[in-house]
């Protein structure tokens, strides 16, 4: 990023050295890692060659584009041709990045129009995007999309950090064969390693987030709550985990845990503003009980939370596809006059999402979603073929399943519902898991 107050591409002024001591830096620490920036590189050598060996070694890099500095540009090249992942970039309101970087993963903020105070939500809504930044995120840098080869080998650190990174990384191993394959004692393997991972100093942040999500994706919704409440009060607050904690509650489903849930997101939603992912849960919250009640109060409301999702944020298609099969289930002139706006461009941002490279399930699933919609039933099938082979837990086959039942039963040609109802079948041949 540049230094101190520079004008950006959009006219704005920003002061880059507020944004870095009061949202990057407590981000970055919040998330459990060591903020460097050039002004604060001890170099034995020249700071040039510093910024080279931390661009390669750096865990995550953060580049910030919005004064269209092009020393930020080059380093952003030499990062993209030396990490295939792992470059999250920061772009104010307003600003547009160059084409050859559209489409890319960008946290924006809004430059503070008062002097001396930093953008509203950038620090948690960043602080996010960084413990979800892993060795097996997707690919980020263009030119591993287009060449996907192996990057290029650097020397050794000490002989410390990897021991230690080994044990962690076996130790991650272990969690994700348990989540991607879990045997019917998954659950009980996972507290085993917990205790390993406590007597061997492995229990960081970063470790707490994979217990968290190893519990998620094995449905083990008492022990991944068990494990948030364990969390340091700034990890427990942090918006990735409210938002886990609130799905944990809401799946599990004892009496008031969906109250609970609903509370800490609209919380979350006044802390640090409008976010898709958590106006996406507290959707699928009254999604839930108007499917359990009938109460059309609730699928109001899970059509208004859906509809705000996606205005926070259009690209992401969680709460663009919730809202559209809702609008299909709520029925009328209205809702069918705006899924006919959405169905299109939503499938726009889908197709290509679906057939990346780096497509997970939910970019598969979702593109399915979108063809029943449609009514394009090859592709669906298509679709969710691909999909079921990169599921990598029961709970995600589950919601897709949820979802297409709904727009099954809301649809009144009997060819189209049988249609969908086939979808469903080759998603979930042996029955839904949970």
């Amino acid at each position: 990023m540049p230094f101190g107050e520079q004008v950006l591409t959009s006219g704005a002024t920003a002061d880059f050295d507020l944004l870095y001591q009061e949202s990057v830096r407590p981000a970055v620490e919040a998330a459990g890692l060591t903020p460097l920036r050039v002004d604060t590189l001890v170099a034995a050598g020249s700071v040039e060659q510093a910024v080279v060996e931390v661009l390669a070694r750096a865990e995550v890099m953060i580049a910030d584009l919005s004064s269209g500095n092009p020393y930020v540009f080059y380093e952003l090249g030499m990062r993209h041709a030396l990490a295939p992942r792992t470059t999250l970039l920061l772009l104010a309101d307003g600003c547009v990045p160059p084409n050859n970087l559209v489409g890319l993963p960008i946290v924006s903020y809004a430059v503070s129009a008062s002097p001396g105070e930093p953008p509203v939500g950038l620090r948690d809504r960043l602080t996010a995007r960084l413990r979800s930044s892993t060795s097996t995120a997707p690919v980020d840098s263009p030119f591993y999309r287009r060449f996907p080869v192996e990057p290029p080998g650097l020397p050794a650190d000490p002989l410390e950090v990897q021991q230690r990174r080994g044990r962690a990384e076996s130790v991650r191993a272990r969690l994700l064969e348990l989540r991607t394959r879990p045997p019917d004692d998954a659950p009980a393997r996972v507290r085993d390693l917990e205790d390993d991972i406590a007597a061997a100093g492995l229990d960081d942040d970063r470790m707490r987030l994979d217990l968290m999500l190893t519990y998620r994706d094995l449905s083990a919704w008492d022990d991944c709550i068990r494990v948030i409440e364990g969390f340091p009060p700034e990890l427990a607050g942090s918006a990735t985990v409210v938002q886990q904690n609130a799905l944990a509650h809401n799946r599990r489903g004892r009496p008031g845990d969906a109250d609970r849930a609903a509370a800490a997101l609209q919380e979350l939603i006044t802390r640090i503003g409008p976010d898709s992912e958590t106006y996406g849960l507290l959707g699928r919250i009254h999604k839930d009980r108007y499917q359990r009640t009938g109460d059309r109060a609730e699928l109001d409301a899970a059509i208004d939370a859906y509809r705000r999702g996606r205005l926070a944020d259009p690209q992401d298609l969680y709460p663009g596809v919730n809202l559209v099969t809702l609008l299909t289930r709520a029925g009328g002139a209205e809702a069918e006059k705006e899924v006919r706006t959405l169905v299109p461009e939503l499938r726009g941002i889908a197709g290509p999402r679906a057939t990346a490279p780096s497509a997970d399930y939910w970019d598969t699933a979702t593109a399915a979603e979108l063809a029943v919609l449609d009514r394009d039933w090859d592709a669906a099938k298509r679709l969710v073929d691909v999909a079921l082979s990169r599921a990598v837990a029961g709970w995600m086959i589950n919601s897709t399943v949820n979802n297409l039942q709904i727009l099954a039963e809301a649809m009144p040609d009997v060819h189209d519902r049988r249609e969908t109802e086939d979808v469903v079948r080759r998603l979930a041949p042996g029955g839904v898991r949970s």
